[in-house]
């Protein structure tokens, strides 16, 4: 039977995350060839590591996605691993105390506390909107955020992930103490065959001089990636293998 749950066995959903935001961070861009500029599914599989027994699904960084009707869109098609589950990083955030010291400017030197407001705003007044859906069938996400925090996000140079597309600053210096919000989903159980994974968000925020404001009405970021997933048996999987012209298939109930 499929599940989705919110802790992957042995491990805090937390501590996974912030394993997923070190791995997206220090991603190298690559021309465009990663997980979250990917347009067919080619580089879904780009810095896996397969015995962590978790495949991690990249969102879209900034606009990286194509525009249609107003919602940033990405469709990819790849192969995972049976024995993996897949980690869905449905809408999420970071923020570190240097990349919010090099936003505000020297002469506003950002505080700890600053940095968690933020991700207490963004969760409680900047998410719009929010939607997991496996075959199809959506998935309650009321009691599936994580926050987490201080750690670390490494240092990031130009030619990283975490530098050209999340924006962080300033080059060579340590993103610390960073902390994390978002909703996630992990998907165990899926059947041999292909299955659709669909999710995505929006959010409303304003930019004042002291940072992040609260909402002004305007919709800042709406997204969706549709994500067509063929699970193999770990002896046929073939990292970078992208299936373009697949349909999915049914699956069983959920488990929560």
């Amino acid at each position: 039977m499929t599940s989705v749950k919110a802790q992957p066995k042995g491990q805090s959903l937390a501590q996974v995350t912030k394993d997923w935001w070190r791995w997206s961070v220090d991603l190298d861009r690559n021309g465009g060839a990663n997980p979250f500029e990917d347009t067919t599914g080619a580089y879904a599989s780009a810095g896996h590591m397969p015995d962590s027994h978790m495949f991690y699904l990249a969102g879209i960084a900034g606009n990286t996605g194509t525009a249609i009707d107003g919602v940033t869109t990405q469709s990819r098609a790849f192969e995972v691993p049976a024995n993996d589950a897949i980690l869905v990083p449905v809408i999420n955030t970071a923020e570190t105390v240097p990349d919010y010291e090099a936003y505000l400017g020297k002469s506003k030197v950002p505080t700890i506390d600053k940095v968690e407001q933020y991700i207490y705003d963004w969760k409680n007044s900047y998410v719009q909107d929010k939607f997991l859906l496996v075959d199809g069938k959506p998935v309650p996400l009321d009691n599936s955020y994580v926050e987490s925090g201080p750690f670390s996000l490494g240092s990031v140079e130009p030619g990283d992930v975490g530098y050209d597309l999340f924006g962080l600053r300033p080059a060579g210096t340590e993103q610390q103490p960073a902390f994390a919000g978002g909703y996630w989903g992990v998907i165990k159980g899926l059947g041999v065959g292909t299955h659709s994974i669909e999710f995505g968000g929006s959010i409303d925020y304003s930019l004042t001089d002291a940072g992040f404001g609260p909402p002004d009405g305007t919709v800042d970021f709406s997204y969706k990636v549709v994500d067509t997933v063929t699970v193999v048996p770990p002896s046929h999987y073939h990292p970078g293998h992208h299936h373009p012209n697949v349909t999915p298939c049914g699956m069983g109930l959920f488990d929560r």
